[in-house]
């Protein structure tokens, strides 16, 4: 909003053909507001109103521009991508042509070898089969181990009882002989 003098003010409007704008006077604003169509408006209202409308034009002209720049930024990429498949297929042509030479300096020394290779849910269940049985050989070797420990344990606690009654017999033969 400019003033020109204290009492003329000028405002934008947007409307009519072609969406360009028009100047309107203060004077002919204080015409309108007057007239019937506007009757029980306050200037100040349209003041307000006015305010507000030139806020939201302001920030559809930031809309706007940050829309333009990520506009720009977008044709940037898509001209990177451009850049890129191209450079992609150059590097894919001159990787052919390379090996081509090669191949050609080598000759017949390139030979090919072929190999077979199981389906992957023959390679998985043969997998399996290999950690099942190997599973089962150390829990089996584990199990045993624990048991032969609970047997020595067993046994060399019966022998210990006999140990100690057999020396304890022989204390007392000997103090039987002795006495």
């Amino acid at each position: 909003m400019s003033f020109r003098s204290n009492t003329q003010r000028t405002c934008s409007v947007y409307g009519g053909a072609g969406g360009h704008g028009t100047r309107i006077s203060s004077a002919t604003l204080g015409g309108a507001l007057s007239s019937s169509a506007f009757c029980g408006v306050s200037p100040s209202w349209f003041e307000g109103e006015q305010c507000m409308r030139l806020a939201v034009e302001a920030d559809m002209g930031g809309l706007r521009r940050v829309l333009d720049e990520m506009n720009m930024s977008r044709m940037d990429l898509e001209n990177q991508y451009e850049c890129l498949k191209d450079e992609l297929i150059m590097l894919k042509r001159n990787h052919h042509e390379e090996m081509d030479s090669i191949r050609g300096r080598i000759g017949g020394q390139i030979s090919v070898i072929e190999v077979e290779v199981q389906h992957e849910s023959e390679l998985l269940k043969s997998s399996l089969e290999v950690n099942l049985a190997d599973t089962q050989a150390r829990y089996t070797a584990q199990l045993t181990r624990q048991v032969v420990t609970k047997v020595i344990t067993v046994v060399e606690t019966v022998v210990d009882g006999r140990v100690i009654k057999s020396s304890q017999t022989v204390d007392v033969d000997v103090d039987e002989i002795t006495s």
